[in-house]
């Protein structure tokens, strides 16, 4: 429960942008400072989810939050607010890992009051196009997911676990984001990918 602090290179503005995460209240949930602004990382606050995902409220804006949040989860932290500098998060190396590194550094301390959790009492699903998730009551939370695409280097991929702090580590934390080359063009055409490289 110390405070975290990592900088890096941005993905998609190229720029040198920092992160602070501190220890919060219980029920405070994982809130974005930037620019002076709360910005809870909950759905109803996502503004943008193209090659990224960003949260805001009003001009006050975070993308590409998913690898943070991603540790988060698998880590069990529930309450942070995590103050940004540059409206991005930075890469580090590109996945969950080096941010469960640092949460897992940090450790983390029970608070007192029970945690607030959604319970899924009915089958959901959304679709858009050839992609759908769905939700189903479950005793735990397990993660069934597949992708498929048309390249040898990813191809079809399927994995299913428990999300737990050690299966994520192990079978997830290290999983990158990927791109292909032939589309960098049109995506530093939009502004986007300035800070991705082969390295």
């Amino acid at each position: 429960s110390r405070v975290i602090t990592r900088a890096g290179v941005a993905l998609h503005s190229g720029a040198q942008v920092s992160v602070r995460m501190c220890p919060a209240e219980p029920n405070t949930g994982i809130v974005f400072s930037v620019d002076g602004v709360a910005v809870p990382a909950t759905l109803s606050h996502v503004v943008d989810t193209q090659l990224a995902t960003t949260v805001g409220i009003g001009t006050a804006r975070v993308r590409t939050i998913e690898h943070l949040l991603a540790a988060c989860v698998g880590a069990g932290l529930d309450n942070t607010v995590v103050s940004v500098s540059g409206g991005e998060i930075p890469a580090l190396d590109g996945c969950a890992a080096a941010w469960l590194d640092a949460i897992d550094s940090s450790g983390l301390v029970e608070q007192a009051t029970p945690k607030r959790e959604a319970v899924i009492l009915r089958p959901f699903e959304i679709k858009d196009g050839p992609r759908w998730a769905r939700l189903l009551p479950a005793d735990e939370t397990i993660l069934d997911v597949r992708i498929d695409f048309d390249h040898p280097g990813v191809g079809r991929q399927h994995l299913t676990m428990a999300l737990k702090p050690g299966t994520f580590t192990r079978e997830l934390a290290w999983a990158r984001t990927f791109g292909f080359e032939q589309h960098v063009p049109a995506m530093r055409r939009m502004g986007l990918v300035r800070g991705g490289s082969l390295d």
